[in-house]
């Protein structure tokens, strides 16, 4: 018995369109199924590296945005490892993606890092090794 990895992530989004728009047009994340009826809620899958998909749920304005501290219990942040994190952080800025913090060098986690949100404030750190 072991755990093989990570399948995917679920995240639910106020609006599909903007959530398409920054997953797939802006992080360039690759649709895998579209639009898929599961009752009161819709879900797209986009694959996320080779082995993990992201799953986005659209409740159709139904989901609250609830404020979340950094130090609340819980789901804290994806992170997503990138080619080069300063190449990445000025391409999302530059398409006015909010930057929460970085690109900084981490050296004592051996990360170069980059703290983004998406249309939903939901927090993305962009990262690669030292």
């Amino acid at each position: 018995m072991k755990i093989e990895g990570a399948d995917h992530i679920g995240i639910n989004v106020s609006n599909m369109e903007r959530a398409l728009h920054f997953y797939h047009d802006l992080l360039k994340l690759p649709i895998l199924r579209e639009k898929i009826d599961n009752g009161d809620n819709d879900i797209y899958y986009l694959q996320l590296g080779a082995d993990s998909r992201i799953e986005l749920f659209d409740y159709h304005g139904s989901s609250e945005k609830k404020e979340v501290a950094e130090s609340d219990l819980g789901y804290r942040h994806l992170a997503i490892r990138v080619d080069d994190v300063d190449e990445w952080a000025a391409y999302l800025k530059e398409k006015g993606v909010p930057i929460r913090y970085g690109p900084e060098s981490l050296t004592h986690l051996g990360s170069r890092v980059c703290l983004i949100e998406d249309p939903d404030g939901t927090e993305i750190e962009i990262c690669a090794a030292l």
